[in-house]
């Protein structure tokens, strides 16, 4: 294959330009421009010739010898990280041709043969530069030394246009096309010319469209920039004694006009078939232009089919799947050796789904379970007379990964679907069981494999059961479960506030099982009423201890597999004012490991009990003079002899000060705390995985912007951590790592960047494959009128910065006079960041909605969040939620109409939604003369409200802090409200009750204050349940701050 470089848009343009040049001489200190060698038998019309580190340049005798020159340095500039490509590509005969500006394509003789000339002379002008050397290193130099990369390049094309993708340009064409149009954009050289062509001008702009392109591109070209600027900017090294002012024109001869003109018409017209550039559209008279009425009208109107829609509604959002997102749906790591488990395509629409096996790093695949397999024998059937297979929700195999336990038939429990059916599948033998006897549908819960598979443990009705899979009997472990004693799950605060729900563990000798038994007998109940479902009302009864009153108690027990009276371990102090927070086995089976936060959490005893006596001893003990998180599962190192723990120690090992860090204590009862990473240099935002055959453990942090989020590796012995996540990506990086340590499921996504997923090895984070691409999502996207997006710190005095986010409206002026309102989305309370440079989903794109009606919109996290600055910057609201919160978030508003004179300080408005709902309220009350409009949606009212485990962790006990509690309520300050204010709730919420809305109501009228309320009947925390809740709920938001907030 033979390259030809010549006058085109893309990057190697330059040597063409110097070919019109007329003679010139090089200096003694270049290599020499030289006649062909006799070996390359190339034909006699080139008569120059110059080698690129081994790869040959030829051209007749009208190029300018600098053009051959300024070929070979970008080349090799090309390819600096690629010498094994560049000796395929030697290998296998190609060269690279140049014409000069009075030559054609045809007129070389390696393309003579094109037909018809006219054509191919007017199309090509050459056959391109960047883009035909893609396809040389493509097919010459990559298939060669990588025998996967075309099927992968293949792959990750098809994925590309199933998604959606490059519709109607010319990287849609084939998966060769495809390739060298990326790679133009990856070295920021495309330049869009006739309709059809590449409209991903940069590397930047590459990675955000096609990540699975640019991953491609990457792999072949590592990160080498090519910034290209034309040569007069550079008469040196190689061009030295260039002289620009020498080149003629080049000018098209009228022979090639018409195929010009017909070659463009058919790229106009595939462009326009394929739906390309969005429209702009014209304003009607009938309201103000630039309105939110008028924007809102606009956006509704009928648009031309062919044409994407560059506005917003709400409708758009909530009411369709227009802007629905892609997800990763099944996958589950393999236990033992490499790979992940996945679900393959349904053969056929309506049939079952073949489970198989992925090689990690090949991309090798098997089916393990073929989709009959999951069809019960007693199965009902479909219209067509087909069996129906069960629907997976989600599998785990046993550990030797002969057995396979399914989830299915699932219904919710407060948040997430834990109950159900489950099913055990003998993968050797074809035998589909159903566990759980003669139990009723979706009453099983937690079910899991003894470590040997012999067994399956789960949870119903409040109690403990273990199924023997030989012969299906089933034995009762605890027969005393009610609906106030609770075996082997959790209760409502318990499952809220400390994340338990699976509330058993098995032994590692599969002998025994360890579990909590949690008594809310003592917990007073709190009632919902659903008045809407029955001619009565139906009271609805959860035990939840509010502030201040009794908790469940709490115990953990050890009871034989098979039967018999359960062991209690005897941890000291009052069960109803300490939290068993974790619970584990030690690797050895000998120990039962479990953590006691008293009731401050202030406090945390790790224990080792004994299954056999009961007894207990502490191994470490955490403290903090604010709170403690519960953060800590047991991650075990060292064969049980060690485990990693996230602190907030200082260096001395007190609790006092420090950032998070991951120290590693004593698992054997002497507490000896080493410090690994990152120690007093920065905060570690999540623990990820531990690799302990390097050594290794791997955490996400963000040490220079508390915006972003990568990952970090760090060496067990303490000595080193570095960051994995490449430079070149900034935004919000998750990852699900392999339990070898040796490949992960990166997540990248940024403020205005969708999600995408891929197959990366670790440590060096190699691109494997593309697996999410979001490719509908970003067509979709990229069609609208984007705000532009700003994130800064503002400076609200005393020495204290605060980050922050800003959207501006589309077209946005700061030298016009036209003024702005400014829309303030707010948490503000502990375990909450509104300011992530990540992807935020429909409720985000709420906010481009705004932005494009003419909203300035913005967020601030204010000291007492969990942004990664430091402890101090967390735990400075101690006993202060409530109260410092609104001050600063106050301040950082009169900040911003500092910074942006463009916003109308007569027009600020805030809304949040449950501890942002609260913050709202206390803008709206505390300071009316700032604030004009609030959006309180799922707030409390009064923190005497909520429940124990979380408002007590930060504000301490009533007994303690009266007064801290009094200020830090909303409903204290709610005599102040002078703005309007829209306050919504669910009815049926079980986490922040309807009955604060109701009392805070009480307290407004009492004040004579008039404000706005939506009540949704049952609905959730979440406002979700019902049909067309969620839409009613924005647009009802959107037309209030229409109303109150107006862009006009």
């Amino acid at each position: 294959m033979h390259s030809l470089l010549t006058l085109t848009y893309r990057f190697l343009l330059v040597a063409v330009v110097l070919a019109f040049a007329g003679a010139s001489s090089a200096n003694a200190d270049d290599a020499a421009v030289t006649t062909p060698p006799t070996e390359l038998k190339v034909d006699p019309f080139h008569k120059k010739y110059l080698s690129a580190g081994g790869y040959p340049i030829v051209a007749s005798e009208s190029v300018n010898d600098f053009a051959l020159k300024e070929a070979a340095y970008l080349v090799n500039l090309m390819l600096a990280k690629r010498p094994d490509v560049k000796e395929a590509m030697i290998k296998s005969g190609s060269r690279l041709c140049i014409i000069a500006h009075n030559e054609f394509t045809t007129d070389v003789p390696e393309f003579a043969w094109l037909k018809p000339k006219d054509y191919w002379d007017a199309r090509a002008r050459g056959t391109g530069g960047s883009k035909t050397d893609a396809h040389n290193i493509h097919l010459r130099g990559m298939v060669n030394v990588d025998p996967t990369f075309d099927r992968r390049l293949k792959e990750t094309y098809d994925r590309a246009m199933t998604a959606g993708l490059w519709k109607g340009k010319y990287a849609a064409t084939n998966h060769h096309e495809y390739f060298a149009e990326g790679v133009q954009s990856w070295f920021d050289n495309n330049r869009e010319n006739d309709h059809d062509h590449n409209h991903v001008n940069t590397r930047e702009e590459l990675h955000e469209y096609d990540p699975g392109l640019a991953a491609m591109c990457r792999e072949v070209f590592g990160d080498t920039k090519l910034v290209y600027t034309k040569p007069a900017t550079r008469l040196k090294d190689h061009l030295t004694g260039y002289d620009p002012s020498t080149a003629p024109k080049f000018v098209w001869p009228e022979r090639l006009n018409d195929a010009r003109r017909e070659i463009r018409e058919k790229a106009v017209a595939r462009s326009k078939q394929a739906s390309g550039e969005p429209m702009s559209v014209s304003p009607r008279t009938d309201s103000p232009p630039g309105s939110a009425a008028d924007a809102t009208r606009l956006a509704n109107e009928k648009q031309d089919d062919k044409q994407p829609n560059p506005l917003l509604t709400v409708d758009r959002l909530f009411a369709s799947n227009e802007f629905d997102e892609e997800g990763l749906g099944t996958f589950v790591w393999k236990k033992h050796g490499t790979g992940y488990f996945t679900f393959d395509k349904p053969k056929a629409e309506g049939a079952g789904r073949d489970l198989i096996w992925r090689d990690s790093a090949t991309d090798e695949s098997k089916v393990v379970v073929s989709d009959e397999a999951f069809i019960p024998a007693d199965a009902e059937k479909d219209a067509k007379g087909n069996r129906r297979p069960i629907s997976v929700e989600s599998f785990q195999f046993s550990d030797d990964e002969l057995k396979l336990l399914i989830f299915t038939n699932s219904r919710r429990v407060w948040r997430r679907n834990t109950r159900g059916d489950y099913w055990v599948l003998d993968i050797a033998k074809h035998e589909l069981k159903k566990l759980g006897g003669d139990a009723k549908p979706s009453t099983l819960m937690f079910a899991k494999f003894s470590p040997d598979a012999s067994r399956v443990a789960f949870v119903r009705d409040n109690n403990l059961f273990v199924q023997n899979l030989a012969d299906l009997s089933i034995a009762a472990l605890t027969k005393d479960g009610s609906a106030t004693l609770i075996n082997g799950t959790s209760d409502w605060v318990y499952e809220e506030e400390l994340d338990l729900r699976d509330g058993f563990r098995w032994s590692p000798d599969s002998k025994s099982i360890a579990f909590w038994q949690l008594d809310a007998s003592g917990v007073r109940e709190f009632f919902l009423i659903n008045n809407t479902d029955e001619s009565y009302s139906k009271p609805i009864g959860i035990r939840y201890p509010k502030v201040g009153e009794q908790n469940s108690s709490a115990r953990i027990g050890v009871v034989s597999a098979s039967g018999g009276e359960p062991k209690w371990l005897d941890v000291p102090g009052d069960s109803r004012n300490h939290y068993l927070a974790q619970l584990e086995w030690t690797p050895d089976g000998k120990h039962v490991a479990l953590q006691q936060f008293n009731r401050l959490q202030n406090t945390n005893r790790v224990m080792l009990g004994d299954p056999l006596n009961g007894t207990t001893r502490t191994i470490l003990t955490e403290t903090d003079p604010a709170w403690l998180e519960n953060e800590n599962p047991f991650r075990w190192v060292k064969n049980g002899e060690q485990f990693v723990w996230i602190s907030e120690r200082d260096a001395s090992g007190s609790g006092s000060d420090g950032d998070r860090s991951g120290p590693l204590p004593d698992g054997r009862g002497t507490e000896v705390v080493r410090r690994l990473a990152p120690g007093d240099q920065f905060d570690m935002i999540g623990f990820e995985a531990i690799d302990e055959a390097t050594g290794s453990i791997y955490f996400s942090a963000s040490p220079d912007n508390a915006t972003q989020r990568s990952l970090y590796r760090a060496s067990l012995d303490g000595e080193k951590s570095e960051r994995l996540t490449p430079d070149n990506q900034p935004g919000w990086h998750t990852y699900n790592i392999s339990p070898d340590g040796k490949f992960a499921v990166h997540t990248y996504s940024a403020f205005m960047r969708r999600p995408t997923m891929e197959l990366v090895s670790l440590p060096d984070h190699k691109h494997l494959r593309l697996l999410v691409s979001n490719g509908k999502l970003c067509v979709k996207l990229a069609s609208l009128k984007r705000p532009a997006v700003e994130f800064s710190r503002l400076d609200i005095g005393n020495g204290v910065e605060l980050d922050a986010w800003c959207l501006k409206p589309p077209g946005f002026d700061p030298n016009a006079e036209k003024k702005y309102p400014l829309l303030i989305h707010v948490y503000g309370e502990p375990h909450g960041q509104t300011v992530r440079d990540a992807w935020t989903g429909k409720r985000g794109m709420w906010h481009w909605l705004l932005a494009q009606q003419g909203y300035v919109v913005a967020s601030v996290d204010n000291r007492g969040t969990m942004s990664p600055r430091g402890r101090e910057f967390r735990k400075v609201v101690y006993r202060q939620v409530g109260i410092l919160h609104p001050a600063e978030q106050a301040a950082a508003a009169k900040e911003m109409l500092k910074r942006w004179p463009q916003v109308d300080p007569a027009r600020v408005g805030i809304w949040g939604w449950s501890g942002g709902g609260s913050s709202t309220l206390h803008a709206m009350f505390q300071f009316p003369d700032l604030y004009r409009t609030g959006i309180s949606v799922a707030p409390v009212p009064n923190q005497k409200l909520y429940d124990t485990i979380y408002q007590e962790r930060y504000m301490g006990l009533p007994s303690d802090n009266a007064e801290g509690f009094t200020k830090g309520s909303p409903i204290t300050h709610a005599k102040n409200l002078k703005g309007n204010l829209l306050i919504v709730h669910g009815t049926g919420d079980d986490n922040c009750h309807y009955q604060g809305v109701e009392m805070l109501m009480n307290e407004l009228i009492t004040h004579n204050k008039k404000f706005s309320m939506m009540a949704y009947p049952n609905r959730s925390h979440a406002i979700s349940e019902g049909a067309n809740t969620t839409r009613h709920l924005y647009e009802l938001m959107t037309e209030y701050l229409h109303q109150h907030l107006p862009t006009q």
